[in-house]
């Protein structure tokens, strides 16, 4: 399979779902259904690396797997690279400076200071000198742009070499903003355009998370990673209208 990065070059829109159980089964199923990439959650669910890698192993080969960690910590930067997957997502990434510090984290020399060891990343040094070629242009390092601080400083966020795309958290982003769970409040859609003005200017993949069939409509031509809701959330709303369509007849 391509990288992502290389699908990201050359395809319109990838749309992906967020994994935020720790189920292999899940996992596999999302894949096997069809979507182009994996968004496994470290941020707000139970799972963690150990579970997140073995659900990986079950999707190998149908999809992408992005990894978003917990905070804005490079050590947890190169740890998620080191279990194989195609990138990471970064959130609260505020600045210029906390994305150049993620950049040392992600990219191996010259252009960072990435930690080398034996991994399932690189077949546990069975590619060692493959994937030290090759992994700074492979794998993604995609900073969070969730605050009203990173959109005041993300024209300098996009400028960081070694960043290889952004993605928008736009109920975080809303909150930062005044205007919890608004995501279609004035407010946050100019902090939005804002950021997709700048993304495009530098060149860079755009991706967002879209909680609605409206939003994904809205968002579906503007960005590159298309995040469409979660996988519970996903059941749920199949159950719910399930239920509701039985209860007619």
């Amino acid at each position: 399979m391509p990288s992502l990065r290389d699908r990201l070059a050359t395809a319109g829109c990838l749309v992906g779902t967020i994994v935020s159980t720790d189920s292999t089964i899940v996992a596999e199923a999302v894949a096997i259904a069809g979507i182009d990439w994996v968004f496994f959650d470290l941020e707000h669910s139970t799972s963690t690396l150990a579970t997140v890698q073995r659900q990986m192993q079950a999707i190998a080969g149908r999809a992408a797997s992005v990894i978003r960690i917990g905070a804005p910590d490079p050590l947890s930067v190169s740890k998620a690279l080191d279990t194989g997957c195609d990138g990471v997502i970064v959130p609260q990434v505020n600045s210029a400076a906390q994305a150049r510090s993620l950049v040392a984290a992600a990219k191996y020399p010259p252009l960072g200071a990435r930690g080398v060891g034996m991994a399932r990343a690189n077949e546990y040094g069975a590619s060692f000198a493959d994937y030290l070629a090759h992994a700074n242009t492979r794998t993604a390092l995609i900073p969070q742009i969730e605050s009203r601080e990173a959109v005041a400083a993300i024209d300098e966020i996009v400028a960081v070499p070694g960043i290889d795309g952004v993605f928008i958290g736009p109920y975080d982003l809303s909150s930062s903003l005044g205007h919890p769970g608004e995501v279609r409040h004035p407010d946050v859609v100019d902090a939005i355009t804002r950021v997709r003005r700048a993304a495009h200017g530098a060149g860079l993949p755009l991706g967002i998370f879209a909680a609605t069939d409206a939003l994904i409509a809205e968002y579906r031509d503007v960005v590159q990673l298309l995040l469409i809701g979660t996988d519970v959330g996903r059941l749920m709303r199949s159950v719910q209208e399930t239920v509701a369509a039985a209860r007619r007849t």
